[in-house]
């Protein structure tokens, strides 16, 4: 019996070993325990499909941070739904990031403006994209997260919708260029 107890105690003690192991690792591997990141809130305008948490957060195409969390906020008064975005962005990953509020107040003024990207045609799959803009307009919603606003840029698509939408509405303008093109066309 003293053998068979014996097995049990060392079968244990592995198992219990690997267990910690792999817990070291994952905490060291990740390099969470050393990173250093600043979260910041965007709120867009137009439909958030295809963004989701985790989405990678890109500055010119390089990658600096990603999406921490995506949570509707209901304004009862006013009758609106904001989305604040999250964004973690990685400390030192771009000059200017070190000191969190006063670097992003003067990249700001300078023209920082986020902005949803298309990752993928196939997909649909979004990311947001930030960007030096200078003379952009600025849209920032009401922040009561806490977190510092980086003012956002209608996507390309929200842009076209609005558009397409504006220039459908307008039937009779539409009919009098058709009109137009078709006379131009039998002369």
């Amino acid at each position: 019996m003293s053998v068979r107890g014996n097995a049990t105690a060392v079968g244990a003690f592995v198992l219990g070993a690997a267990a910690i192991m792999t817990a070291i690792a994952v905490v060291f591997g990740s390099g969470l325990l050393f990173k250093s990141v600043s979260r910041y809130v965007v709120f867009f305008q137009g439909s958030l499909e295809g963004l989701g948490v985790g989405a990678p957060v890109k500055f010119r195409g390089v990658q600096i941070g990603q999406v921490a969390s995506i949570t509707p906020s209901f304004a009862a008064e006013q009758r609106t739904v904001d989305i604040p975005v999250v964004i973690e962005l990685t400390r030192g990953s771009v000059a200017g990031f070190q000191d969190a509020q006063v670097s992003l107040d003067q990249l700001i003024q300078d023209g920082l403006r986020a902005r949803l990207e298309l990752a993928s045609l196939i997909t649909g799959q979004l990311f947001v994209g930030l960007n030096i803009t200078p003379g952009s307009p600025v849209h920032e919603a009401a922040n009561n997260t806490g977190l510092p606003q980086i003012p956002s840029l209608p996507s390309l698509q929200y842009g076209l919708q609005e558009s397409l939408s504006q220039f459908l509405s307008d039937r009779p303008k539409l009919e009098k260029g058709l009109d137009q093109m078709l006379e131009l066309l039998n002369i």
